[in-house]
C-alpha cells in the first residue's frame, strides 16, 4: 500500500525525514517533530509508509514505540525528496545536520565530489573532457605547459562563465589542474584580466594540467 492520496502533510513529511536521518528506524521518543495528535503518526502507518512495534527501551526498560520506515516508505521518500516540509517546526536544523553527517562519509567512500551532487552540470565528465581538450589544443598537445585562460575560454564560449569557473575551481580542488597568476605585470593583457579567475582575492590568468 502506498501513500498516494492524500499526500503526507508538511509536518508528516518532516517526521519522515527525521526517521530517514536516523537510518529508517528510531524510538518514538527520539523523533522530532512530535506528531500530535497521535492519529497523524498512525496515518503514516495506515498508509504503509511506516510500521510501529512496541518494545522495551534498552535504557529505560519501559515499553515504547519503535518506528520503522517500510520499503514503501523508502520508495516514497526517494520519489518525493522535493516534498514540501513544515517550516514552523524547529526540528529541521537537526534533521539537516544528521543528513549531512550521513552524506559526508558516503561521498568520501565513493570519491564523489559534492559539486557532482549539488551542481551536476558543473562537474560533468563531458565538460571536464572539453576543458582537457581545449588545454591540449593551446598547449600544442603537451602537458605541464602554461595556457592562458582567455585562450581556454575561447574554446568554451558556449559554456556560461559561472559554470566554467566553478568547473575549473573544482578541477583544481581535485588536483587535476593548477591555476596561476601572471606575476610579471608586463605580460598581463586586457583579455587576461577579463578572463581571470579570482582565488583568495587574487586573479589567476593561466592554467597548468598534467597528463
Amino acid at each position: 500500500m502506498t501513500f498516494m492520496s492524500p499526500q503526507p502533510s508538511p509536518i508528516q513529511v518532516l517526521f519522515l525525514w527525521s526517521l530517514l536521518a536516523r537510518g529508517g528506524e528510531a524510538w518514538l521518543s527520539d523523533l522530532k517533530p512530535r506528531l500530535e495528535p497521535a492519529s497523524r503518526r498512525k496515518q503514516l502507518a495506515q498508509a504503509g509508509l511506516t510500521e510501529e512495534e512496541s518494545r522495551r527501551h534498552p535504557t529505560s526498560g519501559r515499553p515504547q514505540k519503535l518506528i520503522r520506515l517500510t520499503d514503501a516508505g523508502w520508495a516514497w521518500a526517494q520519489a518525493n525528496l522535493d516534498a514540501e516540509v513544515s517550516t514552523r517546526s524547529t526540528a529541521g536544523a537537526a534533521i539537516l545536520r544528521s543528513f549531512l553527517s550521513r552524506l559526508k562519509p558516503y561521498l568520501e567512500r565513493n570519491e564523489i565530489p559534492l559539486v557532482e551532487v549539488l551542481c551536476p552540470e558543473v562537474a560533468t565528465p563531458q565538460l571536464a573532457d572539453r576543458i582537457r581538450n581545449a588545454y591540449l589544443e593551446h598547449a600544442g598537445g603537451r602537458w605541464n605547459t602554461r595556457v592562458r585562460l582567455h585562450r581556454l575560454r575561447s574554446n568554451l564560449a558556449d559554456v556560461p562563465r559561472e559554470t566554467l569557473d566553478r568547473a575549473l575551481l573544482e578541477l583544481e580542488r581535485s588536483g587535476r589542474l593548477v591555476l596561476y597568476p601572471l606575476e610579471d605585470p608586463r605580460e598581463i593583457e586586457t583579455r587576461d584580466e577579463q578572463a581571470a579567475i579570482e582565488i583568495g582575492g587574487a586573479p589567476s590568468h593561466v592554467v597548468y594540467m598534467e597528463g
